[in-house]
């Protein structure tokens, strides 16, 4: 599908469910000329969109979740912040005086 892709309310035909290969489940949106177009499940304030969604076009959508809860992308930049932190470390004691004695490569 194209990017930037416009859909009125009115258009909007059916939801239909599909399964990825991770197990999880996505949505798309049929219109009345039977085109499909990817339901976003990644956005902010998801419940808020889907509420709005719901009154907009009547579609039931009590089996709509997120692919993957928020926590997840706060524990990925805690564990990506760690990483950088641990990085500079290493980064500032091989500056500073080279490999360690008893890390250093025999030879």
């Amino acid at each position: 599908m194209r990017r930037g892709w416009r859909l009125e309310w009115d258009q909007i035909d059916a939801l239909l469910p599909v399964a990825t290969s991770q197990g999880g489940r996505v949505f798309y949106l049929r219109s009345h000329d039977r085109s499909l177009r990817l339901l976003p499940q990644r956005i902010a304030r998801f419940e808020v969109f889907l509420a709005g969604f719901q009154v907009q076009t009547g579609l039931d959508l009590s089996a709509v979740g997120r692919l993957t809860p928020p926590w997840t992308y706060q524990l990925l930049a805690i564990l990506s912040g760690l990483l950088l932190v641990g990085e500079l470390a290493v980064g500032a004691a091989l500056a500073k005086g080279g490999w360690p004695a008893q890390l250093a490569p025999a030879g």
